[in-house]
């Protein structure tokens, strides 16, 4: 029986361009501010109204390569990871941070702003078939002492 889940699914755009540091043993790290959306028509007054959230998100390995690479501002993206909240202490005071983990990143781009159209889709070749496969960094998959199981 499992334990529990963790699991963040989200879709939206880059607020800024991808923040990017390495670690001691040079391996990127890659922040991400991202911007979730929805609107909806108020009963009462039947205006439209909007709600924006804003997420931050950690990408590590390939991951973080491909994101420091590919996206930018208002870059259209799927995210999927887990939440982790850290906590420090700054003047006496106790502040915890919640950051999604992303295991997952999904280009959802056809072109790239102000990009040439030259036939080409924007997704480069390592990250699937060129048409938004997911990017995934092998050592964050958990699952994969199961998929040679599956018989389809």
């Amino acid at each position: 029986m499992s334990r529990g889940v963790n699991k963040v699914i989200l879709i939206g755009h880059l607020g800024q361009d991808p923040q990017v540091r390495h670690t001691q043993d040079n391996r990127p790290v890659t922040r991400l501010r991202l911007a979730t959306s929805e609107s909806w028509r108020d009963k009462a007054s039947g205006e439209r109204r909007d709600s924006t959230e804003w997420h931050n998100v950690v990408c590590f390995g390939r991951t973080a390569e491909v994101a420091e690479q590919y996206l930018h501002k208002g870059s259209f993206v799927y995210i999927e990871g887990s939440l982790q909240t850290s906590s420090y202490e700054r003047d006496g005071v106790k502040h915890y941070s919640t950051e999604v983990i992303a295991r997952t990143l999904t280009m959802l781009d056809s072109k790239r702003s102000g990009d040439i159209d030259d036939g080409r889709d924007r997704f480069p070749a390592q990250t699937g078939d060129g048409r938004g496969m997911p990017v995934q960094d092998p050592q964050m998959n958990q699952d994969s002492a199961f998929e040679d199981d599956i018989p389809f």
